[in-house]
């Protein structure tokens, strides 16, 4: 299974910072419908996976390197599948254009707040083992968005590396055995 990678990119907006999040095509054969950030699978032509997410970001959703500034590491795990995937922080810059979705991919676009997310108002904790390993995600619902799986996984790690603010298993929501 071929490595991937994302770019989760924030920027301040009226909201406050706020997260780009994507809302894949439902008639996509792999993630149909489902809401992360801009990536995909490397590809023999990119020189590293922070190549990979940036080729990604540009044909996802029209933002080019140029629009942002420089991405930092964020981190590298595995998706249930056990793919591996590495992430990428970036500022997406003031001159950035109007964003541009690539209809193929990407059914919607939006900004999710940080705020709202550090509030961790969320619906469920899903709960499922991987390789005899107990893991667990959050489960979001913003607006007709909903945030699970993987992404939302993602999206504490970045409120624990760029916020202090660690989320834990234990909610008032319930759980859910996947």
């Amino acid at each position: 299974m071929r490595e991937a990678a994302v770019m989760i990119i924030q920027q301040v907006r009226d909201c406050g910072l706020a997260l780009l999040c994507i809302q894949r095509a439902t008639h996509l054969r792999r993630h149909a419908g489902e809401v992360g950030f801009p990536g995909g699978a490397y590809e023999p032509g990119d020189d590293n996976l922070l190549e990979t997410a940036l080729r990604e970001t540009a044909e996802e959703v029209g933002i080019g390197r140029d629009c942002l500034s420089a991405p930092t590491f964020l981190n590298r795990s595995r998706t249930r599948q056990g793919q591996w995937v590495s992430a990428y922080v970036a500022d997406l810059l003031p001159k950035a254009p109007a964003l541009q979705l690539c209809p193929h991919e990407i059914a919607e676009a939006f900004w999710l707040p940080v705020p709202w997310l550090l509030q961790d108002l969320r619906h469920e904790t899903q709960v499922f083992a991987v390789e005899g390993t107990e893991y667990w995600a959050p489960v979001y619902r913003y607006q007709r968005f909903t945030l699970w799986g993987f992404s939302s996984r993602l999206a504490i790690t970045y409120l624990q590396h760029y916020h202090g603010r660690m989320l834990t298993r234990e909610h008032s929501s319930p759980e859910r055995y996947r």
